[in-house]
């Protein structure tokens, strides 16, 4: 029996990768395309899309990348736009770390 996981909003946290040393089978989802790059340099199976409720495509905040230790919490806030609940990109203090508006395909 092949143990799988699917990790949803990758950046290049490394959370799951040490499942793929013990004998999983990964797939990783990460819309931002220089996240989704540096996974498949590693040659995992990734797609770069968001996932939703519906198929289309989905406007998002990137946020500026990160290289600092103390800062690279800031790689993993992009988001949606229009999207419910809080919205760390979308907040007065931290609008100043958004490198742009991407639009990424959307499955469902």
């Amino acid at each position: 029996m092949t143990m799988t996981f699917v990790e949803l909003g990758v950046c290049f946290f490394s959370t799951l990768e040490p499942l793929l040393d013990n004998g999983w089978e990964g797939y990783f989802v990460e819309p931002v395309k220089r996240y989704a790059d540096k996974l498949r340099d590693k040659n995992y199976n990734v797609s770069e899309c968001a996932i939703s409720s519906y198929n289309g495509d989905l406007k998002m905040y990137q946020s500026k990348e990160q290289t600092d230790d103390d800062m690279l919490w800031i790689n993993g806030i992009s988001h949606a736009v229009e999207q419910q609940g809080e919205k760390l990109l979308s907040l007065p203090e931290n609008e100043h770390l958004i490198e742009n508006t991407i639009t990424v395909p959307v499955s469902y």
